[in-house]
């Protein structure tokens, strides 16, 4: 497990059903771990565990707080463009 953060920073992983991957800290896009391209919108997240297939099923609003910033507006609208290509 102490090594899980070093694998997810050299690593990428493909979608699939979704069911395995961290939506937040695995790299399932080019631009790398979400957490780390778009760390205002993971400074919203209310549970940093989830999985992509939770967001895809739910809607990434459902998993963040309600006080979104402008800036958190744009990479929302950003990311969900994302998850709706993977």
């Amino acid at each position: 497990m102490k090594m899980l953060p070093l694998y997810r920073a050299f690593s990428t992983v493909d979608v699939g059903g979704g069911c395995t991957i961290s939506f937040w800290f695995d790299s399932w896009l080019p631009c790398g771990a979400l957490s780390t391209a778009f760390p205002v919108l993971f400074s919203h997240a209310t549970d940093v565990e989830v999985t992509f297939w939770q967001v895809r099923g739910d809607g990434l609003r459902c998993h963040l707080a309600p006080r979104l910033t402008s800036a958190g507006a744009r990479d929302l609208a950003c990311v969900s463009t994302m998850i709706a290509s993977a």
